[in-house]
């Protein structure tokens, strides 16, 4: 069966949901719906297979027209973060399953007025939300192996995070958007950080005791942090007392320090490290790696590196949406969805009366000490 998905957003998402769609099959774009007229982008719109009769633009209040829902089974939602809370309830309201990327909300307020919304319709089967580290292949090694690696070399001490992204144009043409805290910033940009662990170890997080907000390309923003350090303890039935996470995030690095991966630290001495790659640069065949060792004298000692291969992470999306369009949800509940989101909250409640670091010398010793840590 062939299910008819209408989009919101023709950007940095759709165009990884229209190759999992191109390979995978079984949906059909039929309606999409942005912000400026067909014209100013009818080259990229009919690349897609999008002609004018397809094609609505959203209400100056955000809000969706009625025909665009009419015939579509399932709304994919990846347009600015701000615009989702009022387009989950119109899509949701229409009898429509939605699927949004990246979060329900922006704040806690109005990310909690969703998740009661959802609650009360009974829409839990309804609602899909996209966070496609998810479906990364390291993420999921990680998942299939951390009960073996606890059982066998005690439970997790600290977990490292460092996500460095080099300067692309993609983040350029967005960063008007992106950075700002009533899209969420880039600390919900990364919220990956923390639905990784969450996927594969279950903890419950702390609130975040060490806050540091860098202005690491300053292209890209100066009144927001493009680069972030926090840290936070963890616990659960895999950690440790005192377990903590320390996470270094940043957009707009040069290329020297561009990483993206995972280090978690067991009682025995062992490390299990995860290395990501950007979709764009993942192939079949090259979809990261998963790595354990030992650490000797503060150092790294890998004695099996696994190269990882199969499904790129879109692809899995584009089944999960058809499963979704079928009535079975297999995303994440939502009572989970809110514990990856609690530092969310933390990080927005503390984050005001931080000065962002601007001397570049300090700037530099941060993407050096997140570069080496994982």
């Amino acid at each position: 069966m062939e299910y008819k998905l209408g989009v919101i957003g023709i950007g940095h998402w759709f165009r990884r949901l229209y190759s999992g769609i191109a390979s995978v099959g079984s949906i059909e774009i039929t309606k999409a719906l942005g912000t400026r007229p067909y014209e100013s982008k009818a080259e990229m719109l009919s690349g897609f297979g999008i002609d004018r009769s397809m094609y609505f633009t959203v209400r100056p209040d955000g809000s969706i027209p009625d025909e665009f829902f009419e015939g579509v089974d399932a709304v994919h939602i990846s347009n600015p973060n701000s615009f989702h809370a009022r387009q989950i309830k119109e899509t949701l309201s229409k009898g429509k399953k939605a699927v949004v990327e990246k979060t329900f909300a922006v704040t806690k307020k109005e990310f909690d007025d969703v998740v009661e919304y959802i609650k009360k319709g009974g829409y839990q089967d309804s609602v899909y939300l996209h966070l496609h580290y998810l479906h990364k292949l390291p993420t999921t090694e990680l998942a299939n192996s951390i009960e073996g690696l606890v059982s066998k070399h005690g439970k997790i001490e600290s977990v490292c995070v460092t996500v460095l992204e080099q300067h692309d144009d993609e983040d350029a043409r967005r960063a008007g958007w992106l950075f700002r805290m009533d899209n969420g910033g880039l600390f919900m940009d990364w919220i990956h950080v923390f639905e990784i662990l969450y996927y594969a170890a279950r903890p419950s997080f702390g609130k975040i005791e060490n806050l540091e907000l860098y202005e690491v390309d300053s292209s890209y923003d100066t009144g927001n942090p493009t680069g972030i350090f926090a840290e936070l303890g963890l616990s659960g039935r895999l950690f440790g007392d005192g377990a903590r996470l320390a996470a270094s995030i940043a957009k707009g690095t040069e290329e020297k320090y561009a990483k993206k991966g995972m280090l978690l630290k067991f009682e025995s001495g062992a490390y299990a490290r995860l290395s990501y790659m950007g979709s764009e640069k993942e192939s079949r065949d090259r979809r990261g790696s998963f790595e354990i060792g030992r650490m000797e004298n503060g150092k790294r000692v890998a004695e099996l590196t696994k190269p990882l291969s199969g499904d790129s992470s879109s692809e899995i999306f584009v089944r999960e949406i058809v499963e979704l369009c079928g009535g079975i949800n297999i995303g994440l509940s939502i009572n989970q969805i809110g514990d990856i989101f609690a530092p969310q909250w933390d990080y927005q409640s503390i984050y005001k009366g931080k000065q962002i670091i601007n001397e570049r010398k300090r700037v530099e010793e941060f993407l050096e000490r997140a570069a080496n840590e994982v």
